[in-house]
């Protein structure tokens, strides 16, 4: 079971034995037969049901459970139609209203549990106030049917909603809410018990005084010793024996001894008041004491006595009425009992939870309640807030108790609070008015939800939904809700600024993604430190950026951009400058559509990107090569020989000087891609295993992306995306053969192969130059083009001999 749901159940239920406590302290009579009462009684019950169901738990967006299934049928039950279809009326408007894909369930639940306590009513109740059959099993059996009911119900709910309300709510519904039932069955059948009881014990007196000898209380007198001199016949009833047998026992046979002594003691203070002149003759004493019976048990009696005196005033003996009130103990104890489960319960519960009478004079409160004033419920009991509070605390408190009985209905509020401790809590505090049985308002009960977590966690979300996650700025959600909002007239002049980082993704192909995060990072702190407090600015997504500055000129604006360059050109990351292209446009008068400005800023922004980017990315090329170079120091010697290897062969193919250079540069850069394959796969001594070549391989791609981005690194571009292509089709990354792959490349395929033969390897065997050119023969046709690898063999090789290897 949920441990959320069956706290949030619990705390339903306990609302409901809260509100059955309040009402019986405030109970006088039984009046269940009269109509006016059973209209209030319907009102109450109503207005109860509307205080559960502004507590209870949501399980999904109109889907709720509380316990009004449990008052609306125990009200059916104890009470009958007309307070419960009253009650039912009130809760199926209030459930109407809160809507929802739970609304037909929660009638339904309201109409078929509140008919179930009234059938019980007709043909059940009577028997069971009659009945000495335990009714603790009837009970529990009213609260399971009516829970089954209410499972049954749940099928109102549409079908996507009825499998997962059954798993969560099954066994909080059927074990939890048949407990609920029976304890407030219970609650109200021992009001019942208890009032039938006095109601017996009036008659009784009244009995008494029209014949005295023959009442079921005992009339007795006795001297100041308390030696019996009269007691009517009712003793043998009372005691269990006969009146003789009573009367002959001593005084320590028939009191236990701390009762004796209790009753010398009264007496003692009572004849000390009789000395004074001015003291009531007349008054009596009630006092309850327990006796011994014939067998030897003890009872509890109550015992009202006065003084007897003789003509002259003086006392000469006492008189009184013993009744036996052992079973109102009973009572009194099972009440108790229930009462401190109820306190016990309220005290578990961690929301502050107290109630005041009308002038905010507290009645009562939970451990939770004590916790926050820092005092004890004796020093809080009969106080005001201004009495507990600081000043300015309780005049809060009482506005809002004041506001809450203007309207005489529920009210919430959020409060910040202030522990002993010093701790700060926010939280969400209902306060409830609550009536006696006769429709008088006569206090307020709160309850005080700590929501400190909650408030916390929306912020969050908020903060998530309204923020980048990488660089703290406002995202695009944010921008377009803002855009609408400051495009008003009070903004003009509005300026819009749209800003682009250049060569993000060259630099995540070159760097990792973690640098090129990096480099977003730094420009957004720049961005954010150029502008001022109140401009708005936003990371679209990607390498994009976008400026809100509301009455702001277009002059304005331009100085902002020049800050924005200025910071930047003194930054770096990873060595790289930091670029950031921007182009804005302002609208100045209403009518101009804002979709326009937007557009207009981006075109300028594309403009300026097209000047500022074509120096930066070539200085990023160099950049990538050094990196590479101090990643791996042989790459360096194995591009120049690649290189120098890459012209010998342009130059004995007799191609224009402007195509040598071209290839000769292609091969100094045709690794440039290994800058985004891991140091250690470079730098690994082994053979590489089948992942490891999976990365490598991916290096002519990165390359070709690196290059692309330089326009006048493009056109080479593709030669180093195939220079690892085979003349067959067997190479990578995409099957070329023959012709279609780019001479170029074929040239560089030659070179690279040529020189990893016989230059320093990270594994493998090094080949003479004798033994590699017998590769490359060997392979022509297959992995290289076999015009280009004959001329390498037959001519280029010769002039190789005379070239310096750095190894």
């Amino acid at each position: 079971m949920d441990k959320d749901v069956a706290i949030n159940l619990i705390y339903n239920i306990t609302i409901l034995l809260t509100l059955a406590l309040i009402y019986s302290v405030f109970q006088t009579k039984n009046r269940i037969y009269n109509l006016f009462y059973k209209i209030v009684l319907g009102f109450l019950n109503g207005g109860a049901g509307l205080l559960i169901m502004s507590s209870a738990m949501q399980l999904e967006k109109g889907v709720i459970f509380d316990a009004r299934s449990i008052l609306i049928s125990v009200s059916g039950m104890f009470f009958g139609a007309v307070p419960t279809l009253i009650a039912g009326l009130i809760m199926i408007t209030y459930r109407i209203i809160i809507g929802g894909p739970g609304v037909i369930m929660g009638v339904l639940v309201i109409l078929t549990t509140g008919s179930i306590g009234i059938l019980w009513h007709r043909y059940r109740f009577e028997n069971i106030l009659e009945s000495k059959f335990p009714y603790n099993l009837e009970f529990y059996l009213l609260g399971l049917i009516v829970h089954i009911d209410m499972l049954l119900c749940m099928f109102a709910l549409p079908k996507d909603l009825v499998r997962d309300t059954l798993e969560s709510m099954f066994f909080p519904v059927i074990i939890l809410y048949p407990m609920g039932s029976y304890l407030l069955c219970s609650i109200f059948l021992t009001q019942i018990d208890r009032y039938h009881l006095l109601h017996k014990l009036a008659e009784s007196e009244e009995k008494y005084r029209q014949i005295a000898e023959n009442t079921t209380d005992v009339i007795w007198t006795t001297d100041l010793e308390l030696n019996i001199t009269y007691i009517s016949p009712s003793i043998e009833r009372l005691f269990g024996g006969s009146c003789t047998s009573y009367v002959n026992r001593t005084l320590e046979e028939k009191f236990p001894p701390q009762d004796l002594n209790k009753l010398k003691l009264i007496l003692e203070e009572e004849l000390e008041k009789d000395r004074d002149p001015d003291s009531d003759k007349n008054r009596s004493r009630i006092i309850e004491v327990r006796q011994y019976r014939a067998d030897g048990s003890t009872s509890w009696i109550s015992m009202h006595i006065s003084f007897m005196r003789n003509e002259n005033g003086t006392v000469i003996g006492l008189n009184g009425i013993s009744r036996d009130i052992n079973e109102l103990k009973k009572i009194e104890t099972e009440k108790a009992r229930q009462s401190a489960l109820l306190v016990s319960l309220i005290d578990s519960i961690p929301d502050l939870i107290f109630y005041k009478d009308i002038q905010g004079i507290y009645l009562g409160c939970n451990d939770s309640f004590e916790k926050y004033t820092g005092k004890s419920k004796k020093e809080i009991i009969g106080k005001t807030d201004y009495e507990l509070f600081p000043w300015e605390v309780a005049d809060s408190f009482k506005y809002h108790d004041g506001e809450m009985l203007k309207y005489n209905r529920s009210r919430h509020n959020e409060e910040g609070l202030i522990y002993p401790d010093g701790r700060k809590v926010l939280v969400d505090t209902l306060k409830t008015p609550y009536w006696d049985y006769d429709g008088n308002l006569i206090g307020i009960l709160g309850i005080s939800r700590d929501i400190t977590d909650r408030k916390q966690k929306e912020e969050e979300i908020y903060h998530i939904a309204y923020h980048d996650h990488l660089t703290g700025l406002y995202n695009r959600r944010f921008y377009e809700e803002e855009l609408r909002r400051i495009n008003v007239r009070r903004n003009m002049p509005l300026t819009i600024g749209m800003g682009d980082v250049n060569g993000l993704k060259v630099i995540n192909d070159s760097f990792g993604h973690t640098v090129g995060d990096e480099l977003l990072k730094k420009a957004a702190e720049i961005i954010k430190k150029s502008c001022r407090a109140d401009d708005i600015i936003a990371r679209l997504g990607g390498d994009e950026f976008v400026l809100l500055l509301p009455q702001t000129s277009s002059a304005e604006a331009e100085k902002i951009v020049e800050r924005i360059h200025e910071l930047s050109s003194k930054e770096k990351i990873n060595g790289l400058d930091i670029s950031i292209s921007f182009g804005h446009e302002t609208k100045i008068k209403e009518t101009e559509a804002i979709d326009d400005i937007i557009k207009n800023a981006e075109d300028k922004m594309y403009r300026n990107k097209i000047y500022e980017t074509a120096s930066w990315r070539s200085k990023t090329i160099d950049l990538i090569m050094n990196t590479l170079y101090e990643k791996n120091n042989r790459e360096m010697f194995h591009s120049k020989r690649v290189s120098r290897i890459c012209e010998e062969i342009a130059i004995h193919m007799n191609l224009g000087k402007s195509a040598v250079e071209k290839i000769k540069l292609a091969g100094l850069v045709h690794d440039i891609g290994k800058i985004g394959i891991d140091e250690k796969i470079l730098n690994n001594p082994n053979k590489l295993n089948e992942d490891e070549w999976y990365e490598m391989k991916k290096h002519s791609e990165i390359g070709y992306r690196i290059l692309m981005s330089a326009k006048e690194f493009s056109e080479i571009a593709k030669y180093v995306l195939e220079h690892q292509e085979k003349w067959d089709g067997s190479g990578y990354p995409n099957g070329l053969k023959g012709q279609e792959i780019s001479l170029e490349a074929r040239i560089i395929s030659v070179a690279d192969a040529f020189d990893a033969m016989t230059g320093i390897r990270t594994y493998g065997q090094v080949l003479t130059i004798e033994e590699a050119l017998e590769e490359i023969r060997r392979c022509a046709g297959k992995h290289f083009d076999p015009g280009i690898a004959k001329l390498f063999v037959e001519k280029v090789a010769v002039s190789l001999q005379q070239i310096n290897r750095v190894s």
